[in-house]
C-alpha cells in the first residue's frame, strides 16, 4: 500500500520511517514491514552486539503503540484519497498489527551456504520473538500473502 512512511517521534528519538505498510483488504488491518539488504550491516550481529535492526523494529513497535489511533486515521486518510483520486474501492483501515515484519532479501545461493546465513534467522528470530522474519533471495517472490 505504501513504501517509506514517516510518523514523529516523541522525545529526542529521530523520525523513524517504515520501509513497507501493508493493507489486508479482508481483515481492512495494515502491518508495517521493515525490508533490508542481505548485506546491509544493520541486519548482522557483531561480536558484541545485537543486528542495530533489532533496536529499529523494537521502536517501530513502540511508535505503533503510542501512536496507534494517528496510524489507523492517516492510512484511512490516504486511502480515502486514493480512492478519490485512482477510482478504486479500497476499505477503511480499521486496525493495525502490533508485530513489526523483517524482510531481508539479495542473496543467492552462495550466501545460503555460510553460517552467517545460516544462523542469521535463528537469531533474528530469538531477539524479536512475536515478529515474522522473511529470508527472501529475490523480492519478485514476495507477495501480500507471504509477508502479512
Amino acid at each position: 500500500m505504501d513504501i517509506e512512511a514517516a510518523f514523529s517521534e516523541t522525545g529526542n528519538r529521530e523520525q523513524d520511517r517504515f520501509d513497507i505498510v501493508l493493507l489486508d483488504k479482508k481483515t481492512n488491518c495494515i502491518k508495517i514491514v521493515e525490508a533490508k539488504l542481505y548485506t546491509n550491516s544493520e541486519l548482522h550481529p557483531t561480536k558484541n552486539s545485537s543486528p542495530s535492526v533489532v533496536n529499529q523494529i523494537k521502536r517501530y513497535q513502540d511508535t505503533i503503540e503510542e501512536k496507534r489511533s494517528e496510524i489507523i486515521k492517516a492510512y484511512a486518510n490516504y486511502i480515502s484519497k486514493v480512492n478519490i483520486l485512482f477510482g478504486a474501492a479500497l476499505p477503511d483501515v480499521t486496525a493495525l498489527k502490533e508485530d513489526v515484519g523483517l524482510l531481508y532479501f539479495g542473496f543467492n545461493d552462495l550466501n545460503k551456504k555460510s553460517e552467517t546465513f545460516k544462523n542469521l534467522k535463528d537469531v533474528l528470530t530469538e531477539l524479536l520473538p512475536g515478529n515474522k522474519i522473511y529470508p527472501l533471495g529475490d523480492t519478485k517472490n514476495a507477495s501480500l500473502k507471504l509477508l502479512f
